[in-house]
Parts: C-alpha cells; structure tokens; sequence
C-alpha cells in the first residue's frame, strides 16, 4: 500500500528538527481533499507546527510550508541511502 508520506524538518541552517511518518487514510482524495489530508497529518505529527498545505489546479501542484522551517519529502530512494542519516520519530 503507498499510503505513508515521509519528510524531514529542518532549520534553514541544516539543523535537523525531526523526522517523520505521516500515514494517509486508504480513499480517492480530489488534489484540494489531499492538500487538506496532508496538513492534518503533518499539524497532528509534529505536535501542532503551523502547516499550510494548498493545492493549484491549474497546475495541478501542491504546495506546504510547515512554520519556519524547511520542509523535505523523502523518496523510496532517499530512505535506503544511508548519507541522509534518517532516524523516524
């Protein structure tokens, strides 16, 4: 099942906030149901971080921005690599 989204928070400066799993409900989400879906999760995991998550139709992209703070997805890829040191909250 590909329903886990999971990111990296850190400080423009490269400290590292946290890392982070965020599980998805099983569903079709329409892109603004998904937007909406994905600031849930990441305000509920990070313990109430301002997060902001919209969705363009036009261009059909997602946008989030979580505080100050700079956000990283994660790809499969990126999670066996072991240079991005990964430890999951």
């Amino acid at each position: 099942m590909n329903d886990k989204l999971y990111f990296r928070l850190q400080y423009a400066s490269g400290g590292i906030v946290g890392d982070y799993t965020i599980t998805l409900n099983a569903k079709n989400y329409t892109g603004t149901q998904f937007a909406a879906a994905v600031q849930s999760k990441i305000t509920a995991e990070t313990s109430g971080a301002a997060t902001t998550c919209t969705y363009d139709n036009q261009s059909r992209q997602m946008s989030v921005h979580v505080a100050n703070l700079d956000l990283n997805f994660f790809t499969d890829e990126e999670l066996k690599d072991p240079q991005y040191n990964i430890g999951w909250n």
